[in-house]
């Protein structure tokens, strides 16, 4: 066939050529590699980013811009294969790599100065119905998995950012609005296939390679493998209850008023809540707009969390959080819909959280504490005051409540161990520059 007529062939021969210009510096000074990433091209089916391509410093970058790597060379994973083919090019060669899906790792363990392997494309989705499974690629986005399993009113907890991709996610553990009533997202996981770094897959279940399933799960991701596929166990979910409540931060009575709301809910809502495990929680302090105009902001209490069981208790389970002093009326909303659907109104309504400046994203660190006592008032009452030190836009706290079928399950039944806390408190700041 005439080379005119295969665009592959096309854009090898452009690849060859782009290669040739580029000094053996750009291939980490080595004559070897060059040669095999040439070698490589003709069977990778998909693309091959170099830094003088004009997208480089966008492909390069992680969902935080606060991590800056510089890879010698990015490779798209287009098939299962062409992640076999990665992974083979930086054995051979010894060359170090990371594997990126979402790009989301807080700490930036899914970026590198070596090769970065990216599988967002292995992004296919199965949904057996009446198995009430879902098998996804890793490179799957929980906003694209939620709204697959919409019509079929089927649930797994996910991940609330809808960018967050399986694969990252599963490995590192997995919180969502349905976690304290189905567990951790990788407690809900019956199978995975994972590449291993010989180059063969492993297919892991309970019966099968049960070790590894017990690793990935939990585990955190780059550790064991290239997360390929995972089976997911789905449950019944139909319509959802969620809500909204806040407590204002101004005043040094408003503090106490939300100190002691979070001692209610420590005492009767976290660990043994006497809502049971239908209501998942979680706890934000931070800085909202208090109007529609988006000028002015102030420090708040947020409570938002989701109800899975009988919508029309939903209202009678958080009334008693609604009569505690502080709580502001005028702030409170509350909704019934599908999971899909009251996700994204619990994470963007009226504001998301935490509000961004406008521009480029910002620089961003954090820090996660899993908190297994309970807090004092006043320990309560110092942390909402120090919030209150921070200028809008550059703090934020969040808690994640566990309890429920998180703390049911055996601490050793997979690599997340994490089944007493409480919650999981992340402290976040933001800076656009130094």
């Amino acid at each position: 066939m005439a080379l005119s007529y295969s665009t592959r062939n096309k854009r090898n021969a452009a690849f060859i050529e782009t290669c040739n210009a580029m000094s053996v510096d750009d291939f980490g000074g080595s004559h070897e590699v060059r040669d095999a990433i040439l070698a490589l091209r003709p069977f990778f089916q998909g693309e091959i980013i170099f830094p003088s391509n004009k997208d480089y410093d966008a492909d390069r970058m992680l969902s935080n811009p606060v991590f800056q790597f510089h890879p010698i060379v990015i490779l798209y994973c287009k098939t299962e294969v062409d992640a076999a083919l990665a992974l083979g090019l930086c054995r051979d060669q010894g060359l170090p790599f990371s594997v990126r899906s979402g790009g989301h790792c807080t700490a930036g363990f899914s970026g590198n100065n070596g090769v970065m392997i990216d599988v967002k494309n292995l992004n296919g989705i199965l949904i057996d119905e009446d198995a009430k499974t879902a098998v996804c690629g890793t490179g799957v986005e929980f906003g694209d998995f939620q709204q697959a399993l919409d019509p079929y009113h089927l649930n797994v907890p996910g991940g609330e950012c809808a960018d967050v991709c399986v694969g990252g996610y599963v490995q590192g553990g997995g919180f969502g609005f349905t976690a304290a009533k189905y567990g951790i997202s990788c407690d809900n996981v019956i199978e995975v296939r994972v590449l291993l770094a010989d180059g063969t897959v492993a297919v892991s279940n309970k019966d099968k390679n049960p070790e590894l399933l017990w690793a990935v799960c939990g585990g955190t991701g780059g550790n064991f493998g290239i997360l390929l596929t995972v089976k997911f166990q789905l449950h019944d979910l139909d319509k959802c209850y969620g809500f909204a409540l806040d407590w204002a931060l101004d005043t040094d009575q408003e503090v106490e008023q939300a100190a002691q709301a979070l001692c209610y809910l420590q005492n009767d809502y976290m660990l043994n809540s006497v809502a049971g495990p239908d209501l998942t929680l979680q706890l934000h302090i931070g800085f909202q707009y208090v109007d529609d105009s988006k000028t002015k902001m102030k420090p708040f209490l947020m409570v938002r969390g989701l109800w899975a069981g009988d919508v029309g208790q939903g209202p009678d389970v958080i009334a008693p959080l609604k009569a505690l002093p502080g709580m502001l009326r005028d702030h409170f909303w509350e909704a019934v819909d599908t999971f899909y659907v009251m996700n994204h109104k619990l994470l963007h309504y009226p504001q998301g959280m935490p509000p961004m400046p406008p521009g480029p994203d910002p620089l961003e660190d954090k820090s996660s504490h899993y908190v297994t006592r309970d807090l004092a008032l006043g320990e309560w009452q110092q942390m909402l005051g120090f919030m209150k030190t921070s200028l809008p836009n550059k703090s934020f706290a969040y808690m994640e409540v566990y309890g429920g079928a998180i703390a049911e399950r055996d601490r050793l039944s997979n690599a997340f161990v994490h089944r007493d806390a409480a919650f999981n408190l992340i402290l976040d700041v933001f800076w656009k520059d130094d």
